[in-house]
């Protein structure tokens, strides 16, 4: 099978057109992506992109044959550039998770490029998956594998935690992980780690963030990450972030939830950006069901937020001690019980070209009142493709098309994906 470099969903061409084609992508995000994905790997099976002495491919298997008897076997032997390749399986034991990557620019993969044929099982035993912690950048690499039932019972960071290191991954899966503190899948401190099409799902964070945790963290990228069924007892299940800078782009949430506040994030002090997002189903036990932000600025620009949960008083986005929310061509619609949006202790938003609809206790209320009809803001039925079914795409009726709103053009994360029928009613398929 020939693979070479992955690329984000939507970029094509390679490095040549990633500097053009910004694909809706912030351009800070691109240069990262791009940094990584623009020929750093070789192809151990092709011709066409030989791997050089210094770039040496090694095979390690699950039964322990291969050219090392374990993964962190083959990580010491490893020097930078080189490529090591799971077989298809299940990793279990010593030697196989508590991994460290030991400061190599070293990439580690799966054969076949599919996590779900590659896994690392650290079975519930009080082990993570991987630990970053010596320095890595961009170029240590781990790619197409699935690591579940890390458990860390007195720490963070089950499946991975980063220190001071700025690794990559692509189309990762991390799942069924728990931990004690907040990181049950991912925990970073002082990091800057890129993610491309992975997926958290199912983990548990029992007193802290269920899926990735930051605390002075700056420039974390996620591109194209989904983020499902993921619980948290306090708040941030899918992120928490403490004084940290980091870029969302076209990621997808689905019924992520804490009996804190942040179901989907929570931010203090920090620089958060939300592009492209679908944000559907989250819940929290009081302020922001969707994002609750502790002063720093939160922007969200052409998300869709729907079916969010809240308490009477909580508000699907919230905003506190001095929070600054920037809410650009996004859909906020179909929650409740509380408002669309909370603000406490002198914390602003700031709404432009948005629709804010069918939400339980009313639309452009509390600290909206005012500005419906003002910048673009409108408050339609967005005519999503089939909302009970979780299609998010818009009917081409949709107020929120671009065909619909010459001024502010598309509204929410997602383009005209459906049919009308003679009723008016939108009819799923793209």
């Amino acid at each position: 099978m020939v693979r070479f470099a992955s690329v984000p969903r939507g970029v094509t061409g390679g490095l040549q057109e990633c500097d053009t084609r910004r694909v809706g992508m912030r351009a800070s995000a691109i240069v990262a992506a791009c940094a990584v994905l623009g020929g750093l790997l070789c192809d151990c099976n092709s011709d066409e992109k030989p791997c050089s002495p210094v770039h040496r491919c090694v095979t390690v298997k699950p039964d322990g044959s291969g050219d090392y008897p374990t993964i962190q076997a083959a990580i010491e032997a490893a020097e930078d550039g080189e490529v090591i390749e799971l077989a298809s399986g299940v990793f279990t034991g010593p030697g196989n998770r508590d991994l460290d990557n030991l400061g190599k620019a070293i990439t580690i993969r799966s054969a076949t490029g599919d996590p779900e044929q590659c896994w690392i099982d650290c079975e519930n035993s009080g082990s993570r998956g991987i630990d970053f912690h010596s320095g890595e950048g961009r170029g240590s690499i781990l790619e197409g594998v699935t690591i579940r039932r890390g458990a860390m019972f007195w720490a963070s960071g089950a499946a991975v935690r980063c220190i001071s290191a700025s690794p990559t991954f692509i189309r990762c899966v991390f799942r069924e992980n728990s931990a004690l503190v907040g990181g049950a899948a991912l925990s970073c401190a002082h990091s800057s780690p890129l993610f491309i099409e992975c997926e958290f799902e199912r983990n548990l964070g029992n007193q802290g963030t269920a899926a990735v945790d930051l605390f002075e963290c700056q420039s974390v990228v996620l591109i194209d990450c989904r983020f499902s069924e993921n619980q948290a007892d306090a708040g941030g299940t899918v992120v928490g972030a403490i004084r940290s800078s980091l870029e969302m782009i076209g990621c997808t949430c689905l019924g992520n939830g804490t009996n804190g506040m942040g179901g989907a994030l929570w931010t203090v002090e920090s620089s958060v950006v939300l592009e492209r997002c679908v944000i559907v189903g989250s819940y929290a036990g009081y302020y922001g069901s969707c994002l609750s932000a502790w002063g720093g600025s939160v922007v969200i620009r052409h998300c869709t937020v729907s079916g969010s949960q809240s308490p009477a008083d909580g508000g699907a986005l919230c905003a506190i001690q001095g929070g600054r929310l920037l809410v650009e061509g996004s859909i906020l619609a179909f929650g409740g019980p509380g408002p669309s949006v909370a603000c406490v202790d002198s914390s602003q938003i700031e709404v432009r070209c948005s629709d804010v609809f069918g939400n339980w206790v009313g639309d452009w209320v509390g600290c909206l009142e005012g500005q419906l009809g003002v910048d673009g803001n409108f408050s339609a039925d967005p005519r999503f493709c089939d909302l009970e079914g979780g299609d998010f795409h818009l009917g081409p009726e949709s107020r929120c098309a671009p065909d619909s709103n010459s001024a502010c053009g598309l509204v929410g994360a997602l383009q005209v994906g459906c049919q009308v029928s003679p009723t008016g009613r939108s009819l799923a398929g793209r």
